[in-house]
């Protein structure tokens, strides 16, 4: 990833225990996870979202649409 791009990781962290990417960084979907992105990750950045998949759907998980909609009311 570029220099100006972070890596948010949604998966719960046992998930991020277990294997990560360089970089990145954990912040599980959850109640308090625009206040944790938002006081962490610069707003002159752009974000990349990794969260867990269903193998049965080819849908985005319901955490990553939800997420997208938490960080745009925070202008992110």
């Amino acid at each position: 990833l570029a220099s100006s791009t972070w890596l948010i990781d949604l998966r719960a962290a046992a998930r991020f225990a277990e294997s990560h990417i360089p970089s990145s960084l954990s912040v599980p979907y959850g109640k308090s996870f625009s206040t944790w992105v938002g006081s962490l990750v610069p707003y002159s950045v752009d974000l990349v979202l990794l969260a867990e998949t269903n193998a049965d759907t080819e849908a985005p998980p319901a955490n990553v649409s939800s997420a997208v909609h938490d960080l745009t009311m925070i202008g992110l």
